[in-house]
């Protein structure tokens, strides 16, 4: 499928949730109708509506299960807004599932891995 154009690039995305996690999760906490894609869209895309328009159609590609999976991922890293749980998106090809897979780590977790199949979903730009 190839790599998208415009949006947030991989580099962005791994680098708000390293950066932003407390803003993140006080962002969640206030939108109680979140879904896929909308704390990326506020936080790195809030002035273009363009760019915001573009990620929201990318998004919509993934099937409702996908998202429900990474929706899932992204309310546990900060379901806590004192102590986020740091995220991390790696999109491959030939990733295993044939879509999302979902790690943690640790017990309590401390890390979630979000790998995304780069040949069904296109991967942002580098």
């Amino acid at each position: 499928m190839g790599a998208r154009r415009g949006g947030p690039k991989k580099r962005d995305v791994n680098n708000l949730w390293a950066t932003k996690l407390a803003a993140l999760a006080a962002d969640l906490a206030q939108n109680q109708n979140y879904k896929l894609g909308d704390l990326l869209a506020v936080e790195l895309l809030q002035n273009d509506q363009k760019e915001r328009q573009h990620w929201y159609d990318e998004i919509a590609k993934y099937s409702a299960v996908d998202r429900g999976l990474i929706e899932s991922a992204v309310k546990l890293a900060l379901a806590d807004a004192n102590n986020p749980i740091p995220i991390h998106f790696e999109w491959k090809k030939n990733a295993p599932n044939g879509g999302i897979t979902i790690e943690t780590q640790g017990n309590p977790t401390t890390q979630i891995n979000v790998t995304i199949n780069n040949d069904k979903y296109a991967a942002p730009d580098d």
